[in-house]
């Protein structure tokens, strides 16, 4: 998704959405630390009930398709977000909205796959305290814009509200669409 997004970018003309701090930090934090509680996280909830894997494909093609729909809507996600602070014609609102907005991009994709096919608001999930991780990283996404030492370190303006709503209510598409598909499409999905 992320990769989609810069490259999206450019080949719309934009100036780089991200800057390399930015994207760094987003390695190493907004996709590490839930990396980390990932790894740490207890099994799956129905891993003794599924049947053996067969296949010899790192992937399987349920796994393909979650990959390309979560890597599209963080791509548009972002992009939409670029877009929204571009249109005031101020490249730092543009690159701090599409920072944030990747940021809790990486979070959303995080609380997918703690859910896996359940809903990502179920007991299951809120009960998880892994998930202290990613709400931790996006408090710290809010504390990145309204501090003048990391606006400067990671080049941020602090947003305002109605850019900053709209870029929510664009990457907030993301929860919408992973509900309708465990609710409508889990077939597709999940095996």
């Amino acid at each position: 998704g992320e990769i989609l997004s810069l490259v999206g970018g450019a080949l719309l003309g934009w100036p780089f959405l991200l800057l390399p701090i930015q994207i760094l930090y987003i390695n190493l934090i907004t996709d590490g630390l839930p990396a980390l509680a990932l790894a740490l996280n207890n099994r799956h909830h129905n891993i003794m009930g599924r049947t053996p894997r067969t296949e010899s494909q790192l992937f399987t093609p349920h796994d393909l398709r979650w990959l390309a729909e979560v890597s599209i809507l963080t791509a548009i996600s972002t992009l939409g977000a670029f877009a929204i602070g571009w249109s005031t014609h101020d490249v730092s609102l543009a690159r701090t909205l599409a920072f944030l907005v990747i940021a809790v991009a990486q979070q959303y994709i995080f609380f997918d796959i703690i859910a896996g096919d359940r809903s990502m608001f179920s007991t299951h999930v809120l009960k998880n305290r892994w998930v202290l991780i990613p709400v931790g990283v996006m408090g710290l996404q809010i504390l990145f814009a309204q501090t003048n030492v990391f606006q400067t370190v990671f080049q941020i303006t602090i947003p305002h509200f109605t850019p900053l709503l709209q870029s929510i209510a664009v990457v907030s598409m993301m929860l919408v669409i992973a509900e309708l598909r465990k609710r409508f499409a889990k077939h597709w999905f999940y095996k």
